[in-house]
Order: C-alpha cells, then structure tokens, then sequence
C-alpha cells in the first residue's frame, strides 16, 4: 500500500471523528437542577438615597424675557429655589395641540432642561388638579411661562423637541 494512500485513510477517520463531536458537542444538554434560594447572596447597601422624579429632573437654565430684556439668577440656589417653587402651584387646564413655535409674548419665562423629558412625567413634577390620563407621547426640552395681564394668571406651555407641538397648562 501506498504511504500517501494510508495518510488519506488516516486524515479522513479524523475528519470524521472531529465531526461526531462536534455535533455531540453542540447537542449535549447537561442535567443541571435548577438553584432558586437566594440566600447564598449577600445584599450590599451602596450608601445610595432614594429620590422622586422631581427632586431627580432640575432646569439647566431660567431666563426671564421682558421686552426683549433677557435677565437670569445670580446664583444657582436661586434658580432651584424658584424651581421647587414653581413645583408647588397648582396646575389645571391641559391642552395638547399643534402649533408654531414659541410663544411670542413681552412678558415670559424660558426653562431649558439638559435633557428631553417625555410629558407623560409632568403630574410627577408638578402638582397637577385634575388627573391627566391621556398625555401626548413626544418629548419636551423647553417650557414657557407667559402671563396674561388682563387675567392675572400664568400659563405654562410646553413645546416639543421639534416645535411642532405644544401642550398648555394653567
């Protein structure tokens, strides 16, 4: 017989054992019983506080508008102060609609968050009198508040990211 003729015979039983288990590798299921005490786990306090949306989500900026006089605080505790604040009035009257940019007014107060905040978590950062079941599902980064003189009230306007919608409160 040939040396290379053996060789072949050789490689070829190899290539047929290295397939037999592989396959038996990829179907082996081992017989593990499932662990569901959980006692063997240590519970780790991190030193960490629990805090409500509310104290979680701050402005990044308030800048008061007045005849295109634009003012801001001095100081950063002035802006949450006024922040906690504005999060105890109580709000009524919502209104979700289309509309065209901002509000164009002598008399108002611009609020920019660092980050785009969906409206559905409004009733958790502002006291809110009637339940507001059915809110729009985009996202704001910028709030209005206007003031009506005539009526001497307040209204806050919500714009989305895109101005293309805006939701209004009282």
């Amino acid at each position: 017989m040939n040396f290379e003729l053996i060789k072949s015979y050789i490689l070829g039983i190899l290539v047929l054992i290295s397939l037999l288990l592989t396959f038996s590798l990829w179907n082996y299921k081992p017989n593990y019983e499932r662990v569901f005490d959980t006692d063997y786990v240590d519970e780790v306090n991190l030193g960490g506080t629990k805090k409500t949306k509310a104290e979680v989500v701050k402005p990044e900026s308030i800048i008061f508008k007045r005849n295109d006089n634009y003012f801001s605080f001095n100081k950063p505790t002035e802006k949450d102060d006024f922040y906690k604040e504005m999060q105890s009035w109580v709000l009524y009257d919502f209104w979700s609609g289309e509309t065209n940019g901002p509000p164009q007014q002598d008399y108002q107060v611009e609020i920019t968050f660092p980050d785009a905040i969906s409206l559905d978590i409004l009733p958790s950062l502002f006291d809110m009198d009637e339940e507001a079941e059915d809110l729009p599902e985009w996202s704001f980064k910028r709030m209005y508040i206007t003031l009506n003189q005539k009526k001497s009230t307040l209204t806050m306007h919500f714009l989305s990211i895109d101005d293309r919608y805006k939701a209004r409160l009282k």
